[in-house]
């Protein structure tokens, strides 16, 4: 009898815009042999469910939710089959917050909303439900780009490694803010927040395992910033800044996701517009970036994208053509190659394996 290796299977889930034909989350499997995703199936019908946190016991699920005119977030428990089963919701008049996450203990859990500048963050109960609304935070100002930075813009959320700090990056003011977080109250440690150039529109980022460097993805310039990172007293400096896109690219495109290898040699990040991912290499002494390649991920609109857990493979949703492609990663030198599978997901966005 031919049996499968565990180890070969993967499980998660994806989240979706339901603006079309999409009802939610998904779950499904992936097999890093076949490379084939198995079973995608609603997992919970939610609105606008477009990023997801899962729990470091990998208990409970985290969700962005809409429900008519209001926005929020929700709390699942993970079943065994990858089914989910609501705890709760909070939610609010307005829009729905773009990022969540929690942190390792799942004590509090903390979002970010792009479209009225609010960070919050929320108690999390022992049963995994969201609890009080512990801390709400606006941020002010604006940035050079009139169109898309005319008010403040925080677009996702991060703790240090040490979970001391809270970092919040806001497009719309060009602006890393660090917030202390004691009892869920949050306040923000000015010396230590970071304004970038004007126009950059910082997106989202990236720890390295080591600790000592960060990358940070702008969407409106469509580069990467190097950041050293101090960890005895939570300071960034910036030490370089490189293109995600061609030279000779002189068309409308805005930067989305960013994600380390597993073995922290190679960076990650997507575009839109140029659909596109860009491999980076990572000198292993200085932890500064030479550009490998730049691909097409044949699909429109990678918001989000995945390294598997075996680190074999990135698998990449489209928002606007509602397809998953799949890419062989090169251990070794960090190139893509397409796989000759592609899978259907209606309005795909985030992918988190379990």
């Amino acid at each position: 009898m031919f049996l499968i290796d565990i180890n070969t299977i993967s499980k998660g889930f994806i989240g979706t815009y339901t603006k079309g034909n999409s009802k939610g989350i998904y779950k499904f499997s992936f097999n890093n042999v076949n490379c084939e995703i198995d079973s995608i199936e609603l997992a919970s019908e939610i609105g606008n469910p477009t990023y997801l946190a899962i729990s470091k016991d990998k208990k409970f699920l985290y969700s962005i939710i809409k429900k008519g005119n209001e926005g929020g977030v929700a709390s699942y428990l993970i079943n065994e089959d990858l089914s989910l089963s609501l705890l709760n919701y909070k939610i609010s008049t307005g829009a729905s917050p773009c990022h969540l996450i929690t942190d390792s203990k799942n004590s509090f859990l903390f979002t970010a909303n792009y479209h009225n500048g609010e960070i919050s963050c929320y108690s999390l109960l022992a049963d995994g439900s969201i609890g009080d609304l512990k801390s709400r935070n606006y941020h002010t100002g604006s940035g050079v780009n009139k169109e898309r930075q005319e008010k403040p813009h925080p677009h996702f959320v991060c703790l240090t490694p040490n979970e001391e700090k809270l970092l919040a990056i806001d497009l719309g003011i060009d602006k890393l803010v660090v917030y202390d977080y004691e009892n869920g109250i949050l306040k923000e440690d000015t010396l230590r927040s970071i304004k970038f150039p004007d126009g950059a529109g910082p997106r989202h980022m990236a720890f390295h395992e080591n600790n000592k460097v960060a990358f940070l993805l702008s969407e409106l310039t469509s580069e990467v910033f190097v950041l050293s990172y101090n960890i005895e007293d939570s300071t960034f400096n910036i030490i370089q800044r490189i293109s995600a896109i061609p030279e000779d690219f002189r068309g409308q495109t805005d930067a989305a996701a960013i994600s380390i290898s597993p073995d922290g040699k190679f960076l990650y990040t997507s575009n839109r517009g140029f659909d596109s991912i860009a491999v980076f290499s990572i000198d292993e002494n200085s932890f500064k970036l030479n550009l490998v390649e730049i691909t097409e991920t044949n699909g429109s609109h990678p918001r989000d994208f995945t390294i598997d857990p075996s680190g074999k493979f990135l698998i990449i949703p489209h928002q606007l053509t509602h397809n998953i492609t799949i890419f062989h990663r090169d251990i070794k030198t960090g190139k893509l190659t397409k796989a000759d599978k592609e899978f259907a997901i209606e309005s795909g966005v985030c992918i988190k394996f379990i």
